[in-house]
């Protein structure tokens, strides 16, 4: 009740702190589909609940992915490929952005790469020649490709 988050009266409230969702913590960590096995939370006060707590996250990678994922799904779309990007680490993590160069973007890529080894992860083959694309973690373990 605290969060005054719009839609969220005293019993909506109640049900959400019985599915244990009491603190802004477990508010952030959930998924919306979560949120919404609490009584009378629907799948767009989910979502605004979530968007309502981003505000309380220090952590700017948590920020963004949270962000991101809510933007997805209130936009109708698979949260897959975002939970991938954000939570796969080495081999996996770049499987994951050469399925959205192959899969989103229709382009013709393959997966290739070793972690162990450091080398290219995904080539990309246009009209025009190949493009080496290798996935790395910046400093303050953000997710980039290059």
């Amino acid at each position: 009740m605290r969060l005054n988050v719009p839609g969220v009266h005293r019993h909506r409230a109640i049900r959400l702190a019985e599915k244990g969702f009491d603190s802004v913590d477990k508010l952030v960590q959930a998924k919306p589909e979560q949120l919404m096995t609490a009584e009378g939370i629907s799948e767009t006060l989910a979502l605004e609940i979530k968007k309502h707590v981003e505000s309380f996250i220090d952590d700017l990678n948590l920020k963004d992915y949270q962000r991101q994922r809510r933007i997805a799904q209130t936009l109708g779309k698979n949260v897959t490929i975002i939970d991938r990007l954000y939570n796969e680490r080495g081999d996996n993590f770049a499987r994951a952005f050469n399925d959205i160069f192959k899969n989103y973007l229709g382009l013709d890529s393959a997966f290739v790469g070793d972690a162990a080894q450091h080398h290219v992860d995904v080539i990309i083959e246009t009209k025009e020649g190949k493009i080496a694309v290798e996935g790395k973690e910046s400093r303050e373990k953000k997710r980039l490709c290059h």
